[in-house]
């Protein structure tokens, strides 16, 4: 992959021996600052003469040069001139053209494919077509599609059975990488032939296809005529050639590409301008849905890539795939001690777009993509020598292996599948109850058998649970409940028809106004929002940190302060991962808080220090966008099962009731209360100013309720009738708008027994005056999978509550705002505050 704008010497068209490289010398040059890569980059751009294998960018450790032999002490005088150390690695690059090693294979002899040497394609060819007639059951051959001068691009699929998974792997898209096909190559002969039960596994698990050469004229013209060919053969005037892996379509020319047909990352007159480019990529639309891993092998540099190449922002499922990645790399630095660094392409190694691993990550959504960039690190560069063959094969086989073992253990809910699960046909059911019988006989189903998913518990007669089952268990479900005489209606008949009409956004670095509440956002996108929030407001807003994930992240939240000595309100959201409405609704409080002439709600924000937290549970939050859309829990691995329900972790009643220590179970409580990192990490947060807090609000849904504490008893605890007044009066604010009624009560009368919740830890531990959990909209026709159309509505009506929540707040003495109060004479704060005193 490693590139330069710089022209290869000139080649002729046709030539009856290939050109020879004789006393031409490659320089390892090492830039010690960003100056130096600065006179680097002049150079690179001024004078073509010199080949860069690498370009000068500010995170390159070297930069490999080669030079011809008139032009040595040119280069050797620019270089010292400007004070930057190099060092000779190859005097006479020929020497090592002369001592690559090359074989033939031997037609219908398999076993003559030997790793000690390099093949010419005709062999790599022969050799495809040899084992897809020796094992006909499993191997096939594939056409990815076809070449300028008229080529077949070849390949082989391997497969042990329909329904897997794939894999897919392409290589020798840069022509003189001669180690990518042969590692392909050998990646092949372990999935047919190894005796390892690991490998044996990852063959019989998932289906393959393999492309070992993706630049066929460029790769025989590599062998025939020019050993440092880079390119394709198409002719452009004079020129020949573009760079396939600068052609595809995605930020095509943005980065690191040129359109002059000289240099060797010409990136082609268009996107997908080029044949081979164009026909594969037609190959791997056509089966998209199949892979969950997609390979690019090129080198060197000792590096292992993730999309993208056009920013250093992590992207996508960024932090699972390098926490992947890097335990691959631990795998492949075990055999030999080979060390690989990894990162995004543009953190990594440099900016550069319309490359294959970046097109098939945002088009076709594929969930793990990597390129290799195989061995060394400078001392032979392209011109890797046959005896490192072997040893660079054997180690990326290590990783590949180690790839799909740690993709499968962050996965293990959608066995055999490394992509976004999908919910094709489960139904979701309404379950009318009708008697303590019944409640007593769902929450035994729902103790003993894992096959349904209770999106709410069974709690009393006259209330209603929906189920979700899969296609295979809809059966047995209603003939459960027909033989129970329980009343059921279908809800949704296919749910994933709901979740393929969910919308979402990405936020648009930079303009806060591109966060708008018509879809769902991601993480990436919250957390932007919420860095430039505290840019474009520096007087008011800072970005906190309310703790750490199992995964490493950062629990991002932001306070609004409009000065000191101010009490606090505490907002919480995104708890359990799939009930997206809730980060929507706390990302709507705060810009409404923020942006809003409103005169109520600009003196509530201004009368209170607010610490607002979006999304608290951001690993499950991730999984529920890029793998599982149901996912509840975090994702800490608990044997053969993954997450804790983060909202029965709290340390309070932990594990009373309404919990489970199966952790298979959506409610699972972890090993001990604040076992989970976020918990533990978030009340720690919390309780550094606990004493500033007068209201606590935590959101989740659905269900149309407002929770007060606390879940292990019906008894009316603490505060609990003006809790009760409070929070009733701002339901009455919030039904005003577009009717939706809401019940409110303390969780065990309301909803059902449940402890180990985030609010019964606040109000008893912290002795926060007012402390709430909204169950938002609805009441059951959608669920956790609200449509967008819904979301500015409900945000709309929680705002009216919130403010009324406030304002009678203070009327009942609870909270004392500094500044003008939210629509409260003083005279109602003081006669309310007397009355409280008198009751005393």
């Amino acid at each position: 992959m490693h590139s330069a704008r710089a022209t290869t010497m000139k080649t002729p068209v046709v030539s009856s021996e290939p050109f020879r490289f004789d006393n031409y010398t490659l320089y390892k040059v090492l830039p010690k600052n960003l100056k130096d890569v600065e006179y680097l980059q002049e150079l690179q751009n001024a004078a073509p003469e010199f080949d860069f294998w690498d370009d000068p960018v500010p995170t390159a450790d070297y930069v490999n040069i080669v030079s011809k032999p008139e032009l040595k002490k040119d280069l050797e005088s620019f270089l010292a001139s400007n004070k930057i150390d190099f060092v000779i690695t190859q005097e006479n690059i020929q020497e090592l053209i002369d001592n690559e090693k090359k074989k033939t294979y031997t037609r219908s002899n398999i076993r003559t494919m030997e790793f000690d040497s390099y093949y010419t394609l005709e062999d790599i060819y022969a050799w495809l077509e040899d084992l897809a007639a020796r094992f006909p059951e499993t191997i096939s051959i594939i056409i990815g599609g076809t070449t300028y001068e008229g080529r077949e691009i070849k390949g082989i699929k391997i497969s042990h059975g329909p329904g897997r998974r794939a894999v897919f792997i392409e290589s020798g898209i840069h022509a003189r990488e001669w180690i990518a096909p042969a590692t392909t190559n050998f990646i092949i002969n372990e999935l047919v032939f190894s005796d390892d039960e690991e490998t044996k596994a990852a063959a019989r698990d998932f289906d393959w296809y393999i492309f070992p050469v993706t630049n066929p004229d460029g790769y025989i013209w590599s062998h025939v005529g020019f050993r440092l060919w880079r390119k394709n053969r198409r002719p452009f005037g004079k020129e020949f050639g573009v760079d396939l892996n600068r052609n595809w379509n995605d930020n095509w020319l943005k980065e690191s590409a040129n359109l002059d047909p000289s240099t060797n990352t010409y990136a082609g007159p268009g996107p997908f301008s080029e044949i081979e480019a164009r026909s594969l990529s037609a190959y791997i639309t056509d089966m998209a849905d199949k892979i969950d891993l997609y390979l690019s092998f090129h080198s060197s540099g000792q590096i292992l890539l993730l999309p993208f190449g056009n920013t250093t922002e992590p992207l996508a499922n960024y932090y699972d795939a390098m926490k992947i990645g890097r335990r691959a790399m631990g795998a492949l630095a075990f055999r030999y001690g080979t060390p690989y660094t990894i990162g995004n392409i543009a953190e990594a190694i440099y900016f550069a777009t319309g490359t294959s691993v970046d097109w098939v990550k945002e088009r076709l959504k594929i969930p793990l993509a990597y390129c290799y960039e195989l061995r060394d690190r400078g001392q032979f560069g392209h011109l890797l020598p046959p005896d490192q063959i072997l040893p660079t094969a054997e180690e990326t086989m290590d990783s590949v292996i180690e790839i799909l073992f740690q993709a499968k253990r962050l996965v293990l809910t959608v066995p055999n599948a490394l992509s976004e699960f999908r919910f094709d046909n489960y139904t979701l059911y309404k379950i009318v109850l009708k008697d303590v019988e019944q409640v007593n006989f769902l929450k035994n189903l729902q103790d003993s058998d894992a096959r349904f998913d209770f999106w709410n518990d069974p709690v009393a007669p006259s209330s209603y649970v929906n189920v979700l089952t899969s296609p295979k268990d809809r059966n047995d479900l209603e003939n459960i409940l027909k033989t129970k005489d329980m009343d059921f209606e279908i809800s949704r008949n296919n749910i994933q028809e709901a979740i393929d009409k969910e919308v979402t956004k990405t936020y648009t670095r930079g303009n806060i106004k591109s966060m708008i509440w018509d879809a769902y956002y991601n993480l990436a996108s919250i957390n932007a929002w919420i860095d430039d929030l505290a840019k474009h407001f520096p007087n008011i807003v800072t970005v906190i940190d309310g703790g750490t994930s199992y995964e490493n992240r950062t629990i991002k939240g932001l306070k609004i302060s409009h000065g000191e000595g101010r009490r606090a309100i505490f907002l919480e959201g995104g708890i359990h991962s799939r009930e997206w409405i809730s980060p929507a609704t706390v990302t709507y409080i705060t810009n409404e808080l923020l942006t809003q002439d409103d005169e109520e709600i600009k003196a509530a924000a201004q009368g209170f220090d607010w610490y607002i937290f979006p999304v608290t549970n951001p690993d499950g939050y991730v999984w529920s966008f890029e793998n599982f859309r149901m996912w509840r829990k975090n994702r800490r691995p608990v044997g053969e099962h993954f997450g804790v329900d983060l909202n029965r972790n709290w340390d309070n009643n932990w594990m009373v009731v309404g919990a489970s220590s199966n952790p298979a179970r959506d409610d699972y409580a972890g090993t001990a209360p604040f076992s989970e990192p976020e918990t533990k990490s978030l009340s720690e947060f919390i309780a550094s100013i606990g004493d500033k807090i007068d209201m606590y609000l935590s959101f989740h849904s659905y269900g149309q309720m407002l929770l007060i504490p606390f879940g292990n008893t019906t008894t009316p605890l603490a505060n609990y009738h003006d809790a009760r007044q409070i929070g009733a009066r701002g339901m009455g604010a919030l039904a005003a708008r577009y009717g939706s009624l809401y019940r409110t009560g303390n969780i065990a009368e309301t909803i059902y027994h449940a402890t180990g919740g985030s609010i019964d830890w606040v109000k008893e531990e912290l002795n926060v005056p007012l402390v709430y959990c909204y169950e938002l909209r609805d009441t059951g026709k959608y669920g956790f999978l609200l449509p967008a159309e819904q979301i500015l509505p409900n945000n709309l009506e929680v705002m009216d509550s919130l403010l009324e929540l406030i304002f009678q707040a203070k009327r009942f003495g609870y909270l004392q705002s500094s500044g003008c109060g939210v629509h409260a004479s003083v005279v109602l704060i003081v006669t309310a505050l007397l009355a409280k005193f008198l009751q005393h």
